[in-house]
């Protein structure tokens, strides 16, 4: 397997460091990284949303099955060499087993990949109304879903019989590995990028304050830092290919192919994270401050019983008080399609003074989501 001399584990004038403790470090980094990420997404659907989990929540609980068990599979990789010199390693050293992680490992990354962006996808479902953006979306689930299909199927395949892929004692032969790594990893960065710009437009266009529509597009832009890793791993896939010292080279790889996974994880569960930050930091994204005003007066804002609407052109609103008070309150409705309502309180019409619109998960109000219109409506009803 090594074209160095046996002579080489002595020379001095040969490098004899060692990537075991980057490997291991890195990878159980980004193994924790992701376990936190993922819990605090889960523990965000249930103490501020309360809704039920959505297609993109369990794409993402099982991607990160996956990505964990993929850091695990360059940290075994180490116990037969993976980050150490091919000539600094002993003589009995199991090469056969390392490839047979790194062949398993190859499969688990190609689903990996694929769930977390068909999350991103789901997740674009979610808020996306219009009927040319969704069939978009779905166009994409199919495409990348089939790129996997197909990237599997030939990695499962790679060599007849199959045992050859990590023996190459035995007889039999095998595809070109190589050219399948370069044209995925291509395909990847190519579906990655156009996944993080899909959905710009119709941020762009949403009717909410410059600076809310900002962070929003942000967050989605975030992830385009996965472009970046698939980048890098490409580049790390050529320093692989073909070198006198596998064991060594190879660390780049399994390092940035690590990343690359748990970071996509991350990136897809960012846009879950916004009822924390309206929580906990109230008007960080709106602009606005957030909470009702102290010892509130008569002419502070009153609460009403219902005020959601979907998809309809008017709404009867029961006020939960006596006469005298002025009150201000939202109604809501979903549909891009909507473009005006009226409503009214005890037969007199209720006149809005301010509208934007804003992101709504299916989880609200029956399960309907999209982009929802909020009118904030301030009614004196003193004769009603």
């Amino acid at each position: 397997m090594s074209t160095f001399p046996a002579s080489a584990a002595t020379d001095p004038n040969l490098p004899h460091d060692s990537m075991v403790s980057h490997i291991i470090g890195i990878c159980s980094s980004m193994m924790i990284l992701v376990t936190l990420v993922v819990g605090a997404r889960f523990w965000i659907r249930w103490r501020f949303v309360k809704g039920r989990l959505g297609a993109d929540d369990w794409c993402i609980l099982v991607a990160w099955v996956l990505a964990v068990a993929f850091d695990l599979d360059p940290m075994n990789q180490t116990k037969f060499g993976l980050g150490r010199h091919i000539y600094d390693l002993p003589p009995d050293t199991n090469f056969s087993a390392s490839l047979e992680l790194y062949y398993f490992g190859e499969i688990i990354y190609y689903i990996c990949v694929v769930v977390t962006k068909v999350a991103i996808l789901n997740l674009y479902l979610r808020i996306g109304v219009q009927r040319a953006f969704r069939r978009l979306v779905w166009a994409c689930i199919a495409v990348v879903t089939a790129t996997a299909i197909a990237s599997v199927t030939a990695s499962i395949f790679q060599c007849t019989p199959l045992r050859k892929a990590w023996d190459s004692d035995i007889d039999g032969s095998c595809i070109d590995v190589n050219a399948l790594f370069f044209a995925n990893a291509g395909l990847d960065i190519f579906q990655d990028a156009f996944i993080y710009i899909l959905p710009m437009r119709m941020l762009y266009q949403l009717q909410v304050p410059r600076r809310q529509k900002i962070a929003l597009m942000l967050v989605f832009a975030v992830g385009g830092f996965v472009v970046i890793t698939g980048m890098v791993r490409l580049n790390s896939l050529k320093v692989a290919q073909n070198t006198p010292d596998p064991s060594y080279n190879n660390y780049g790889a399994a390092v940035w192919s690590a990343i690359e996974c748990n970071v996509g994880v991350v990136c897809a569960s960012l846009p879950t994270f916004k009822p924390l930050i309206d929580h906990y930091f109230p008007g960080l994204i709106t602009g606005q401050s957030g909470g009702p005003p102290k010892n509130p007066s008569p002419e502070a804002s009153a609460s009403v019983r219902g005020g959601y609407v979907r998809k309809t052109s008017q709404s009867q609103i029961e006020l939960e008080h006596g006469t005298g008070w002025k009150d201000s309150y939202t109604t809501e409705y979903g549909g891009a399609d909507n473009q005006s309502y009226s409503a009214t309180a005890n037969g007199k019409p209720l006149t809005a003074n301010s509208s934007q619109e804003h992101l709504r998960g299916v989880e609200a109000h029956g399960g309907n989501g999209g982009i929802w219109k909020s009118t904030s409506v301030v009614v004196n009803h003193g004769g009603l």
